[in-house]
């Protein structure tokens, strides 16, 4: 299905975290992330209009950790139905110990860890970095308001940030946990936001729908210099030639070419992350400025007696991108609401195979 042309698609709202300085003294200051904010601004405004009162950038003093929280509140909590939100970071991500009501409830394995964003003032006296759990969380008000009322809200996430690849789900293998100084001992589940979490009868993620482009994967390091992040770099200079009049490249499309400029900068020592989850498609248009590309949804069938769906390398994802990927899973026809998550295994040419699907296999086929 076609998306808009750029005239008459959903307006969009665009939050713009960037920090260079650092309250404490224990937090290296960085050198480019305002760069980064600036330049994604430039070519945003440029290209799409978006009115300056639609555009908010939290930058240094101003990007504590009430208030970058306040900031996404009231930014995003005024799109109205159909809209679409932006949230880019550029400043230093990080590792904490998640709480162990997580682990006890099945949603991290033993050591896990958040993948978290340092704000100005972390460091300070009862002060936490923002944690994956509590973005997850964030982006749920904005999508599910109140009970049995979604708002249609289309959610991308840019971040430029070390270990950002897992900055809204977390990767249950293989977790090592990295200790930064004062952040030794889990903090309390009443410690996540307001203490939402410790409020709920089962401790459970809450619903969200979004797509996720991070500058590394969740144990990497992000390489800045001092004119911006390669990451941000990268995304605005592939969006500035790969932008086909006025349409933008399908998500699956600007990762792949993100992806291997990066890595090409890096020697491999710094590869994008790409993940989704709920009631989004891949091959929509980036910010859905153009024509949806590929399967809408893909189809997820019995091939050979393996669970397959047809995701391959051909299908605008590669081999890498795809390993270990949770892939949400609808009844036919149906897209409201995922019946369950597919983890990818084998990527192979026109199909991917499927190493785990966490729900009631059906005898049929369901896509």
């Amino acid at each position: 299905m076609p998306s808009a042309p750029f005239s008459a698609t959903p307006h969009i709202r665009v939050l713009s975290v960037a920090i260079n300085r650092y309250k404490s003294d224990h937090i290296r200051n960085l050198e480019g992330c305002e760069n980064d904010s600036n330049r994604l601004k430039q070519f945003l405004q440029s290209k799409l209009h978006i009115p300056d009162a639609h555009y908010k950038v939290v930058a240094n003093e101003q990007a504590t950790r009430k208030g970058i929280i306040d900031a996404f509140r009231k930014h995003f909590g005024a799109l109205k139905d159909g809209g679409v939100a932006l949230f880019h970071y550029s400043g230093h991500g990080s590792w904490e110990p998640a709480s162990n009501d997580f682990v006890a409830a099945g949603l991290e394995p033993d050591g896990g860890r958040n993948e978290v964003l340092v704000c100005h003032d972390s460091g300070d006296p009862g002060i936490y970095n923002i944690a994956d759990k509590e973005l997850r969380w964030l982006i749920s008000e904005v999508q599910y308001p109140s009970v049995g009322n979604p708002k249609n809200i289309h959610f991308i996430c840019l971040f430029d940030c070390c270990h950002s690849g897992s900055m809204l789900r977390q990767d249950g293998e293989g977790v090592h946990v990295r200790l930064q100084p004062g952040a030794k001992q889990p903090r309390p589940l009443e410690a996540y936001l307001e203490g939402q979490y410790a409020r709920l009868e089962k401790l459970r993620m809450p619903p969200a729908d979004y797509i996720s482009l991070a500058a590394c994967s969740p144990r990497e390091s992000a390489i800045e210099e001092k004119s911006g992040g390669l990451f941000t770099g990268a995304l605005v200079r592939v969006l500035e030639t790969a932008s086909r009049g006025a349409a933008f490249p399908s998500y699956s499309e600007l990762f792949s070419l993100i992806r291997e400029i990066t890595r090409n900068n890096t020697h491999n020592y710094q590869t994008p992350h790409f993940e989704y989850a709920g009631a989004v498609n891949p091959h929509h248009a980036f910010l859905l400025k153009g024509e949806s590309q590929g399967n809408y949804y893909p189809e997820l069938t019995i091939k050979d007696g393996e669970w397959k769906v047809a995701m391959g390398a051909l299908h605008g994802l590669n081999a890498d991108s795809l390993q270990d990927m949770s892939i949400p899973v609808f009844e036919h026809g149906q897209t409201e609401k995922p019946i369950g998550y597919a983890r990818a295994g084998q990527v192979e040419l026109e199909y991917t195979s499927l190493k785990e699907i966490a729900f009631e296999s059906p005898s049929g086929t369901r896509g």
